[in-house]
């Protein structure tokens, strides 16, 4: 007779160990999923809180690839002055042709915004640029075509204000409270093309060289946001050497300011668009902004030192100072997330 077999199964102190084993495998597990989960949750709100500056800063860089003087030759007397533009004038009359130079109507400036706009900078913040492009934008599209031809003034600088006067909202929307927040925000000035102003300089108020901007960015009309918690713009004009080891020059502009009209005609840069121009720009994301909003309500937070960006030789040492400051690196000044983007633009007609 054959015996039974033995049924053979888990004993007690088997099960537990497998599931002390299974439970640590799904904590594990679970600590995993959770970390790469939130990872992928910062990464994705990082991306979504820089998308704007992105498209605000390519789309700047866009634009100033397009800038144009489309200079042209003429004489000047041998004080290198033109003939006066008013027939009726005696010094009209007395010009004595003497040297033959390049001539623009148009003007390319940039450099520190205390530089541009002087006293009436207030709460601009960093470097400013102005310049013309042929973008062909116009106010009435029903009287005026569009086309690439028409020529545009364009500016853009880092302003910390409220977003109630240049909102492409509604103005019953803009007495909302979100839309009171003061912020650093980049702004973006273009003039339409039916509007420009250039050519009608000497009628401005002061016949100032620089009113045909510092006047009419006071047009809340003519400026928008183009991102906010961005909090410098940074525009250094560059010359190009030539040398594949040193190819960039800062000598051009070494104070970061550049005139293509400037006072004395200058060779090097008379009715010439700079070689190359760097643009830098920093901004912030929205939850540092908030942060920010609540420590400082309305006033500037003061990140950003005014004797950063006035020499060109120390770009390098005056950005990882802002860098330490955005850091944490200066007392009474919380850490903020930020990014910095920057290239480097070849200009498309200089020469």
């Amino acid at each position: 007779m054959i015996p039974p077999r033995k049924r053979v199964g888990f004993s007690l102190m088997e099960l537990m160990v497998t599931m002390t084993i299974l439970m640590i495998l799904m904590t594990v597990i679970l600590a995993v999923t959770n970390q790469t989960g939130q990872l992928w949750r910062g990464t994705t709100s990082k991306i979504a809180s820089f998308q704007d500056a992105r498209a605000a800063f390519d789309a700047l860089t866009r634009n100033l690839t397009q800038a144009t003087l489309n200079h042209y030759y003429d004489y000047y007397d041998k004080d290198w002055k033109t003939r006066p533009a008013d027939t009726t004038s005696t010094a009209y009359a007395s010009f004595v042709p003497a040297n033959y130079g390049r001539a623009s109507d148009l003007q390319f400036l940039c450099g520190p915004v205390d530089t541009l706009f002087g006293t009436s900078a207030g709460t601009k913040q960093g470097h400013a640029v102005f310049f013309q492009a042929p973008l062909g934008r116009v106010d009435d599209k029903a009287a005026y075509a569009e086309s690439p031809g028409l020529i545009n003034a364009l500016g853009y600088y880092v302003e910390f204000s409220d977003n109630t006067a240049t909102s492409s909202r509604p103005k019953f929307l803009r007495t909302a409270a979100t839309m009171k927040q003061k912020r650093f925000r980049l702004m973006e000035w273009i003039q339409p093309s039916e509007k420009f102003r250039l050519y009608y300089n000497n009628a401005l108020p002061g016949a100032d060289p620089k009113d045909w901007f510092t006047t009419l960015t006071t047009n809340t009309d003519q400026c928008r946001v183009m991102a906010d918690n961005v909090l410098a713009l940074i525009i250094l004009p560059l010359s190009s050497t030539g040398d594949t080891t040193h190819p960039r020059d800062t000598t051009l502009a070494p104070a970061y300011s550049y005139d293509s009209r400037p006072a004395v005609y200058d060779s090097v840069r008379s009715h010439l668009l700079p070689p190359m121009i760097q643009v830098t720009m920093v901004a912030i994301d929205r939850e540092s902004a908030a942060r920010l909003n609540q420590q400082f309500k309305d006033t500037m937070p003061p990140y950003y030192a005014p004797r950063w960006f006035t020499k060109a030789d120390s770009y390098n040492d005056d950005l990882k100072a802002l860098e330490k400051a955005l850091q944490g690196g200066t007392p009474g000044l919380p850490k903020v997330n930020y990014r910095i983007f920057s290239t480097t633009i070849n200009t498309r007609d200089y020469k």
